[in-house]
């Protein structure tokens, strides 16, 4: 992690999320930071872009067997690498459920060499966050200059964007992510001591959501 936190620190960076809002967006930094099987999104896999360094951020499920199956095989599809694998949990000690995941995924990784460690953020007061927000908290803990935001869409809109939808990479997991971490986010927003770095791609819901509340959240 200390590693990942000199590399952001007082940069500028994305945050890529998979709501529809981050369809038609146009990288702004050299660095991003991404959830789930948002590292599919065509603005880290086609080569026109090319980010500097990008960071994986993976929901606390990785410690399940099938769930660490899934992540290998998407390793083996992506045309480009991340440079640093973050994988969530809510407790201190990585342990060997951490080191066998870490082996399986190094498997993978053909001649790169990728980064792996694990991203713990404790599950109070907030509840468990949403992998999204939890990339979002990792930018201002590590106080990067901004972070753009885009794909989050704060309930407004739960649709998947269709950049991965139109590919088969979510349908089978539902076209909807639902609001199961909405008040958890909101939450931590309110929490997030820095947020004023944060700057929401103006066609997401997040930039609607603090139009409709006026920034109080912050």
């Amino acid at each position: 992690m200390e590693t990942i936190k000199k590399k952001i620190h007082n940069q500028k960076v994305d945050v890529l999320c998979s709501g529809p809002s981050v369809k038609n967006f146009v990288p702004e930094n050299r660095i991003c930071i991404v959830p789930n099987r948002s590292i599919y999104l065509p603005q880290l896999q086609d080569q026109q872009y090319q980010y500097d360094y990008i960071i994986w951020v993976i929901g606390t499920g990785w410690k399940k067997k099938l769930i660490l199956e899934w992540l290998i095989e998407i390793c083996k599809a992506l045309k480009v690498l991340p440079d640093a694998i973050l994988l969530r949990t809510t407790k201190q000690n990585k342990g060997p459920v951490f080191d066998h995941a870490k082996t399986a995924l190094e498997r993978t990784f053909r001649d790169k060499p990728v980064m792996i460690d694990i991203l713990y953020q404790h599950i109070k007061p907030y509840g468990l966050i949403s992998t999204g927000m939890s990339c979002v908290k990792l930018g201002v803990d590590c106080e990067c200059q901004e972070i753009v935001v885009s794909g989050m869409e704060m309930g407004i809109n739960t649709k998947y964007c269709t950049s991965l939808t139109d590919k088969g990479i979510i349908s089978k997991y539902g076209y909807s992510s639902g609001c199961s971490h909405l008040l958890n986010d909101i939450s931590c927003f309110k929490g997030m001591i820095g947020a004023h770095i944060i700057s929401p791609d103006k066609n997401s819901g997040l930039f609607q959501f603090l139009k409709i509340t006026n920034n109080s959240i912050f």
